[in-house]
Parts: structure tokens; C-alpha cells; sequence
């Protein structure tokens, strides 16, 4: 049996624990960040911790003096880590063995940052997850293990349920083969053809009329719910929030609907409208009701933030 520290805010940080014991692993603590610093998709997890009896620590920095020398008392075998932020060397030197990574891409391919919803947006069919050696370098360590799982285009929240179950899937097979291999590390990573994506802002999920119908719903879905939802802007610092997004069919829209500019409103419902994109019309869905003094010709974004600096 071997002992884990476990560091994660996500779902996939509960299936891991939960799959952990399940296997008669021992696992010691639960880090998570405090409730104020939490990406959009986290979990409760000093709730659930308290369920399963296990201790559980809210940081603020993870790499401070203090968390390092709270974690090194528990002398775990492993750390296990979905962790969104840098982790220092001096708190991957903790566990007696190595500190276990993972990364939902087939590295030492799009390593870096937001990799779900760049996944989605450049409508990639099929990534991996990969387990890895925690190091210094950026999601650079020795690969232990890869489970493959699909994507597409779907909605962000139907992609990661397939990512968590490869992540359940990869997690119980590596497990197994710790402890059967207790000298197992893995292997190098090819960094020459590596490559890295950039974090991703606003800017990235704002529609432009101009987009092409598939780039509209690659945009929408890479950043639907949980997540805050992409936005079109109709007015000088003003914007929609977008929680869903389809394609209109052709036989929906009259034959001259080609014809039509990019930007122009076809349709304008309480919290929807139909809007003419590049070769398409898509239906956008928002949060807020559509305002009075939204036009029905959505100009491209620069329009409306070329004097914001935001």
C-alpha cells in the first residue's frame, strides 16, 4: 500500500481520491486553494474530505514555508496533483518517491495553459490524458502513463465527464503498476516537438460576426457552463453572455439569407437571436433578456472596445 498527499480544486480530484481508497491506498490530506482564489469548475472539497475522514488544507500559496513543512509531516509515498498553478521544487521534493502530474493533452504535444478549451476551439477530435513526473519544467516531466478520450466540439461539460472517466481509467492503471514496479519512473518526454499554448482572456471567447458558423459553436462550447460563458458585444462596453449556441438549418431561413451582411439580426427573441456569420446563421442563447437598444446589426468587437482598455 502506498500513501498519497493529494493536491486538486476539480471533480476529477474527488474520483481520484475516491478511486485511491477504493483501491486500499492511503491517502493522508486534500489540498485545495481557499474559496476566494477557486477556478469556476471547483468542488467543495473540504466538505467532501470531511465525508470520507479525511484531513484537508485551504492554501493560499501552496509553496509557502509553512504548507511545506504541514505536507513533509505527513511523509507520503506520492503526490498526486490536478493543481491550476506552479508548484515549487522544494514542495515536489516532498513525497519519498516523485510528485504524479496530469495534463489532458498527448504531451510533449500543447503543453501549458487552459488545455480543455483550446481543445474544443481548434475542434481537435481526440486528445489524451497524461500522467507525468511533476519537475521544474512546465508540464515537462517523465511520462508514466497516456489514456486517450474524445472531444470534438461539444459543450466543455460533456468533454470533461469523458476526460474524468480516462482520468479514472489511467489513474487505476497506474496505481497498479507502482505497485507492482516500486522502481517504475516512466520516460523522457521529445521537448524538441513539444509545443505551448498561451492562457487564454476574454478576447478569446467575445464572438465576431465574421467567425464562420463551426468557429461560432467551438467558441460558445469551449466556454459554456460551468464556466462564465463567451459574450458579443452589441454596444460601446456593453455585452450578451452566451450560454448556447446551434446552427440554423437552411430550411428555417428564407433563400435569401446568403445574401445578408455579416452581423445582421434575422430573428429577436426574449433571451435569443438569430445572427448571419460567415457562410452560416446561428442561434446564439444568453443568460440576460436582450435589451431594447440592442441593434440588428452587431458590428466585430473592435468596434465596441477599441477605446476600452479592459
Amino acid at each position: 500500500m502506498a500513501s498519497y498527499v493529494i493536491f486538486g480544486t476539480t471533480q476529477s480530484t474527488i474520483d481520484a481520491v475516491l478511486l485511491l481508497l477504493r483501491l486500499k491506498q492511503k491517502v493522508s490530506c486534500v489540498v485545495t486553494l481557499k474559496k476566494e482564489l477557486l477556478p469556476d469548475n471547483s468542488r467543495d472539497m473540504m466538505r467532501f474530505s470531511r465525508g470520507v475522514g479525511i484531513d484537508c488544507i485551504e492554501v493560499e500559496d501552496i509553496n509557502s514555508k509553512y504548507i511545506i513543512e504541514k505536507l513533509a509531516g505527513y511523509e507520503c509515498d506520492y503526490i498526486y496533483s490536478n493543481w491550476p498553478r506552479m508548484i515549487s521544487e522544494k514542495v515536489l521534493k516532498i513525497p519519498r518517491r516523485f510528485a504524479i502530474g496530469t495534463h489532458p493533452t498527448a504531451l510533449p504535444l500543447n503543453k501549458g495553459r487552459h488545455p480543455l478549451h483550446w481543445l474544443i476551439v481548434l475542434g481537435i477530435p481526440y486528445s489524451m490524458v497524461s500522467f507525468f513526473v511533476l519537475n521544474e519544467l512546465v508540464d515537462g516531466g517523465e511520462i508514466l502513463l497516456q489514456i486517450p478520450f474524445s472531444v470534438g466540439s461539444r459543450p466543455i461539460e460533456l468533454v470533461e465527464n469523458d476526460m474524468n472517466e480516462a482520468f479514472s481509467f489511467g489513474l487505476e492503471r497506474l496505481t497498479q503498476i507502482l505497485n507492482m514496479n516500486k522502481s517504475y519512473a516512466g520516460y523522457a518526454q521529445d521537448h524538441v516537438h513539444g509545443n505551448f499554448w498561451r492562457a487564454r482572456d476574454r478576447h478569446d471567447v467575445t464572438i465576431d460576426p465574421r467567425m464562420s458558423g463551426s468557429m461560432v459553436l467551438r467558441t460558445v462550447n469551449s466556454f459554456s457552463q460551468p464556466y462564465a460563458g463567451a459574450r458579443l458585444y452589441y454596444a460601446k462596453n456593453a455585452f450578451l453572455t452566451i450560454i448556447g449556441a446551434r446552427i440554423v438549418d437552411s430550411y428555417e431561413l428564407h433563400d435569401t439569407w446568403r445574401l445578408r451582411e455579416h452581423g445582421e439580426v434575422l430573428k429577436l427573441m426574449s433571451k435569443s437571436i438569430w445572427l448571419k456569420v460567415d457562410f452560416a446563421v446561428v442561434e446564439l442563447d444568453f443568460i440576460e433578456n436582450i435589451p431594447s437598444d440592442l441593434k440588428f446589426r452587431i458590428r466585430p468587437p473592435a468596434y465596441y472596445l477599441g477605446t476600452l482598455n479592459q
